[in-house]
């Protein structure tokens, strides 16, 4: 049985990636860097900044020191924030299947995003009431497919669900790290299809296109069934 629903944000909210990726891609490029789109999704996209910030300067045989790091993030933070309102919206369905979830039972989101970008869209787009706890990348510290988050979202809904087992946990995530992550938990997963085709998804316990039409109660079904859309 499926007691409680964990959304990650970047893809599975809103569909954050474009605009992390034009920003990311900015700084790198100002350092003659160069990322493309096509690698950002397949291999890059699920990541923390920090963690593809680490992955990217490695690979291109650069230093990876703190200063390093620390001015990829402000600049890369600073572009983000300047187009995060403007640009971004929920995706479909995610209004009407986060406040159903909400009056379903405990709900919560995971995400390697920082804090101050997750509470500032749930506000925005005034879900922030329907989400009970937030695990960011600023509490867990370590990026996806690391599960360290999903366990700490685990601890975090146990205050007030204290017998809640991780096999009761629905999470819904886009990416491949965060799949591995969730699974890694020992947590059930339904897939959105938001930059990966059903057959990219296929560690995931159910994969549907998108939220639209569809209630907590059929997502709870689908991960125990196993059902796929190709």
């Amino acid at each position: 049985m499926i007691n409680a629903i964990i959304f990650d944000f970047d893809g599975v909210i809103a569909d954050t990636e474009p605009l992390h990726y034009r920003a990311a891609a900015a700084v790198l490029a100002a350092r003659d860097i160069h990322v493309s789109e096509t690698d950002f999704y397949e291999r890059l996209m699920g990541l923390s900044d920090e963690a593809f910030f680490r992955q990217v300067l490695h690979e291109a045989g650069r230093p990876v020191t703190g200063r390093v790091l620390h001015d990829l993030l402000v600049e890369k933070n600073n572009r983000y924030e300047a187009g995060m309102f403007g640009e971004l919206r929920p995706l479909p369905g995610v209004p009407e299947f986060v406040a159903a979830a909400a009056r379903r039972g405990p709900t919560a989101v995971c995400s390697g995003a920082r804090r101050f970008e997750i509470e500032a869209l749930l506000s925005h787009f005034q879900l922030r009431p329907f989400i009970h706890t937030i695990v960011s990348i600023d509490e867990a510290r370590v990026s996806k497919p690391d599960p360290t988050g999903y366990r700490m979202t685990l601890r975090s809904l146990r205050n007030s669900h204290p017998n809640l087992a991780p096999g009761e946990c629905l999470v819904i995530e886009d990416s491949l790290h965060g799949i591995a992550a969730a699974r890694a938990a020992e947590m059930r997963v339904l897939a959105v299809q938001t930059h990966y085709d059903a057959s990219q998804l296929s560690s995931a316990h159910a994969c549907v296109a998108n939220l639209e039409s569809l209630s907590p109660d059929d997502a709870a079904g689908l991960v125990m069934s196993g059902f796929r859309v190709e």
